[in-house]
Parts: structure tokens; C-alpha cells; sequence
């Protein structure tokens, strides 16, 4: 007679959890997040004789934050990327002046193999930039995500716990 197997708890793939500062959606968890990034635009500038130009940086930009392969409790973030989507309702004074509920406060965890935090990052003003459902399967009782990309204003970084 065969031995009976044990299935894995599904919360251990995830190694990103997704908290929203700003109150609202709760939590999402992700497998991985990529991003992050900050670009410096160097100017270049001269100075009386000089031979060689100074340069300096002059404006920072921050890349996207991509978040795959993830799964969420509730309709929280998925109806808040909807929102985003339908500038009309939401911002009846027209285009250009964000509504309070549309730009959110992330922070990104990332977490040991124990549970504990290695380190987190918090995305400031993010709004959604591109969203991918998951694939239509019963293979768990969440709400799955293939892609979450989030635009944001900065970032802040913190290691450890």
C-alpha cells in the first residue's frame, strides 16, 4: 500500500506580498516583482575655458513595477484597476486631476523562506499601468493574476525587519 501524499500549502509560492498603505484592498500575493529602477538624465554644461564639460544629473525617472504570477482574496484590486480604466466616473471634472481613490500607497514585501521579512518596498502615488488576468482554472479558491504593472511617482526601500 502506497504512502499518502501531502500537499504544499499554495502560500509558500508566493514570496511578494502586496499591502496597500492607502486602506481599501487588503493584500495580494505574487511569485515575483521586477522593477524598481531609478534613470538619472546627466546634463552636461561648460564653464568658462574649460576643456572637458561638467556633467550632473539633472531629473530622475522610475521604471514600472511588474508583479506576476500572483493571487488576491477579495475583488478589491481587481475593481480598483477597473476604476483606474474609467476616467469619466470617476474624475467628472475631466482628465489631468486624479481622483483620491485612484492613486494608491503600495508597499512590496518581499519574505524569507521562514515567512519574515527581507525587505520592502513602498511605491508612492502608483496607479495601474497594464493588467493580465490569470488563466480560467480551478486549481485554487483565489482570484489569480498573471500581470500587475503599476506606474508610480518614487519609490522607498527598506531592508529587513
Amino acid at each position: 500500500m502506497g504512502a499518502a501524499a501531502r500537499s504544499r500549502p499554495l502560500h509558500a509560492k508566493y514570496a511578494f506580498t502586496v499591502h496597500d498603505l492607502s486602506g481599501g484592498i487588503r493584500e495580494a500575493k505574487f511569485q515575483k516583482a521586477t522593477g524598481a529602477e531609478i534613470t538619472f538624465a546627466i546634463g552636461e554644461y561648460t564653464e568658462g575655458g574649460a576643456i572637458a564639460p561638467m556633467k550632473e544629473s539633472t531629473r530622475q525617472s522610475f521604471s514600472n513595477v511588474t508583479l506576476e504570477h500572483g493571487v488576491f482574496e477579495n475583488e478589491e484590486l481587481y475593481d480598483w484597476v477597473l476604476e483606474a480604466g474609467d476616467v469619466m466616473a470617476h474624475v467628472p471634472e475631466g482628465l489631468g486631476v486624479d481622483s483620491p481613490d485612484h492613486l494608491r500607497n503600495f508597499e512590496i514585501r518581499q519574505l524569507r523562506r521562514s515567512r519574515s521579512v527581507l525587505m520592502s518596498v513602498r511605491l508612492h502615488n502608483a496607479q495601474p499601468a497594464r493588467f493580465k488576468p490569470g488563466e480560467f482554472d480551478n486549481t485554487s479558491d483565489d482570484i489569480q493574476v498573471e500581470e500587475l504593472e503599476l506606474a508610480y511617482e518614487y519609490f522607498t526601500k527598506k531592508l529587513g525587519w
